[in-house]
């Protein structure tokens, strides 16, 4: 018996799923989050700037205690000049960088040959389970999921450039070691 032909992919309708559950979640917390202990320092010192350039700020947080971090610190400059002093805007992009880190780990654990169930459920244990909540409320810990998603696009690169040659070889590797370097230099 032929089977009905799909006019959407299994990994597809998980990642729909995956999104959805995320998203739900998100919301429920996203609305009622402000900034917190360490947040301030940041604020202040993007506020009191009286150079409110990119480089202006970077170099107002870039102190000793972080200079392994430094993209790390471009991404809370970026975020302070998309979002000012709105705390909403933060963590609705530190959710957005939380569910691309799901949607890569469910592509990647395919991509490596998991079945489908597990490949699902893993990352959606990953992005509901409360140890993690840390990452989620706290905008100096942004940082974190930032650093995952950009080691995950690193894998997630490297096993698409295992199938392909060429310049399309050149452009996954390229991407896989750019991003992997991103990654060690936003958290350690």
């Amino acid at each position: 018996m032929n089977q009905p032909e799909r006019w959407i992919s299994h990994g597809a309708c998980d990642s729909v799923l995956l999104s959805a559950i995320v998203c739900a979640e998100l919301a429920v917390y996203v609305p009622g989050l402000g900034f917190y202990s360490d947040d301030w320092p940041y604020l202040a010192a993007f506020s009191l700037s009286p150079d409110q350039t990119i480089p202006a700020l970077f170099r107002a947080v870039y102190e000793p205690w972080v200079w392994m971090r430094p993209a790390q610190q471009l991404h809370f400059v970026v975020l302070y000049r998309l979002f000012g002093t709105d705390p909403v805007g933060y963590h609705v992009m530190n959710g957005l960088v939380l569910l691309g880190g799901v949607l890569l780990l469910h592509r990647v654990l395919l991509r490596v040959g998991l079945p489908r169930l597990p490949s699902v459920a893993v990352p959606l244990v990953f992005a509901l389970l409360p140890h993690y909540s840390t990452d989620r409320f706290w905008m100096i810990a942004s940082g974190i999921p930032l650093s995952l998603f950009l080691y995950l696009v690193s894998v997630y690169s490297d096993l698409r450039a295992l199938r392909v040659a060429g310049t399309r070889y050149a452009a996954w590797r390229t991407l896989g070691l750019v991003s992997l370097l991103i990654s060690a230099l936003t958290y350690e």
